[in-house]
């Protein structure tokens, strides 16, 4: 039944990202009406936009994963039970359910491999569709997720054998945070350039180039950020095998500098606002409902499977040390691919504090020539 529920998160998670693909096709339709400094600029950040829609899909999978993980300690609860039951039985009848418990592994062995191949399935989904949301979808997936980040950090200080899978998970939505706030000041752009018509093309052509130009740069140095990212796995590696409570009070201020980034951001959306920007959000609230329940409906099944997985943890020092020597295996197996994962997400990160920077100049361009 645990694992029918987590394909059936997959599945809702896969129907909003079309609904949300179908709803906001127009958007890209309305960005190639604009004018041709206008549209260029526009394309240049959908780009950046883009590759955050790739970490939405890094943080489905994730959540994925940590279903596949309590699923399995449930699983470790019923093997404990089936020890104890063992010890009081004759011994010829304990050799006898050996033998029938490893069978039983064997079948929940083969469901965790049809699991993997659905996730991987589902991966190669989300990454196809990435490349056709478009920037307000990332908006909208933003606020959804700051709506549900208290809930998941209340989350966080239970999950201790899956604290890796959370670090992803926050880098993810402050990488979601600072492209909204990019949007957000591309909109605020957009207007003024609209309003500042009277002034000459050659003036607005030498600004779309001198931007092209910043956006090369932030590549170029982002791709020589990626050799150091390197190392850093190496080093997420080490910290795996030596888990305590320093890195939870290391998680927990990362979230606290999330919290403050957050509301940096907030303050900044407030200030731009106008009656421009309220009707996009106006037009495009389906798309935020219909994502928003869908991440409400997996962290609800994600909370009621803590319940079971606090259980099978304090059943787990029944277990022979064989089977816990599997299952620590089996379990860092799966915490090296979230964190070949989360290498590439930091590479995405640096990128897009850098466009931030790029941004938050512009804004100051654009406050300038508003005065004048």
């Amino acid at each position: 039944m645990q694992v029918s529920s987590a394909s059936k998160s997959l599945l809702q998670v896969n129907v909003s990202f079309v609904k949300s693909e179908n709803m906001c096709v127009k958007s890209e339709a309305q960005v190639k009406n604009l004018k041709p400094e206008v549209k260029s600029e526009a394309q240049s950040d959908m780009g950046v936009k883009s590759e955050a829609q790739s970490d939405l899909g890094v943080k489905s999978e994730a959540q994925s994963d940590m279903e596949v993980k309590s699923e399995a300690l449930s699983d470790m609860g019923v093997k404990s039970e089936a020890q104890s039951d063992m010890e009081v039985k004759s011994e010829a009848q304990s050799d006898m359910e050996v033998k029938s418990e490893a069978q039983s592994d064997m079948e929940v062995k083969s469901e965790a491999q049809s699991d993997m191949e659905v996730k991987s399935e589902a991966k190669s989904d989300m990454e196809v569709k990435s490349e056709a949301q478009s920037v307000m979808e990332v908006k909208s997936k933003a606020k959804s997720d700051m709506g549900v980040k208290s809930e998941a950090q209340s989350d966080m200080k239970v999950k201790s054998e899956a604290q890796s899978d959370m670090e992803v998970k926050s880098e993810a939505q402050s990488d979601m945070e600072v492209k909204s706030k990019a949007q957000s000041d591309m909109e605020v752009k957009s207007e003024a350039q609209c309003d500042m018509g009277v002034k000459s093309e050659a003036k607005s052509d030498m600004e779309v180039k001198s931007e092209a130009k910043s956006d090369m740069e932030v590549k170029s140095e982002a791709q020589s950020d990626m050799g150091v990212k390197s190392e850093a796995q190496s080093v997420m590696e080490v910290k795996f095998e030596a888990q305590s409570d320093m890195e939870v009070k290391s998680e927990a201020k990362s979230n606290m500098e999330v919290k403050f980034e957050a509301k940096s951001v907030i303050e900044v959306k407030s200030e731009a606002k106008s009656d421009t920007v309220v009707k996009s959000e106006a037009k495009f609230d389906m798309c935020v409902k219909s994502e928003a329940q869908a991440v409400i409906e997996v962290k609800s099944e994600a909370k009621s499977d803590m319940g079971v997985k606090s259980e099978a943890k304090s059943d787990m020092g029944v277990k022979s040390e064989a089977q816990a020597v599997i299952e620590v295996k089996s379990e860092a197996k799966s915490d090296m691919e979230v964190k070949s994962e989360a290498k590439s997400d930091m590479g995405v990160k640096s990128e897009a504090q850098s466009d931030m920077e790029v941004k938050s100049e512009a804004q100051s361009d654009m406050e300038v020539k508003s005065e004048a």
